[in-house]
């Protein structure tokens, strides 16, 4: 999944290319490092709650996971994305031209984000198997649309086609998680719920404030 753009670039660019592709990707690749983070912190807590079965209980966890994933991740590639420039420049004034690239990766890294963990819950509460094949789809969806769009639209051309297949995979997970095991995990569940709570009829009648 964050190798085939490098694949593609060096069968059908220069090495110039290949190496400004690859500092502006591994730099935005740096807002990773949090859902991993997330996944490895929560994991143990999520099997757990489903093991005993406190369903309330599993919700709030991922909806924690989902929290502690996406705004991490927003603020980390806003902070990346502002001093972005400035590290490629680093590497070589020439490398700012794949500044582009930073930023089409940022969106298909946030949206992915957005999703929520459900790669995480899928892998913790035995549907592992369904989550792999989805991320072998979505691998071979990054080759071939890698090669398809390297060639007209170049680095940004890559840059597409890694974000298209990255979300794509967290999509196809978010949607496993739901029918399969009856969880939400995208964010904008957590930022639904409450105003919904708010607005639930009282068992008295009027309204929850």
């Amino acid at each position: 999944m964050q190798n085939a753009d490098l694949l593609v670039i060096s069968s059908y660019l220069g090495p110039a290319e290949l190496g400004m592709y690859f500092a502006a990707a591994k730099t935005m690749s740096l807002v990773l490092f949090i859902p991993y983070a997330v996944a490895s912190a929560m994991a143990n807590r999520i099997a757990a709650l489903d093991a005993r079965g406190e369903q309330d209980g599993l919700r709030a966890a991922v909806a924690d996971a989902a929290n502690w994933i996406f705004w991490p991740s927003l603020l980390a590639g806003a902070a990346i994305l502002a001093v972005g420039k400035t590290m490629l420049w680093l590497f070589d004034p020439q490398f700012q031209q794949a500044y582009p690239v930073m930023l089409i990766l940022a969106v298909g890294l946030l949206l992915r984000a957005a999703l929520g963990p459900a790669d995480l819950v899928l892998n913790m509460l035995g549907q592992g198997a369904a989550s792999a094949r989805l991320l072998i789809f979505s691998a071979l969806l990054s080759v071939a649309l890698s090669a398809t769009l390297v060639p007209t639209f170049g680095l940004a051309g890559a840059a597409t086609a890694t974000s298209l297949a990255l979300v794509a995979a967290a999509a196809g997970n978010c949607a496993l998680a739901r029918r399969r095991l009856e969880l939400r995990t995208a964010i904008w569940h957590n930022l639904v719920q409450p105003w919904k709570a708010a607005w639930a009829p009282a068992p008295g009648g009027g309204r929850v404030t």
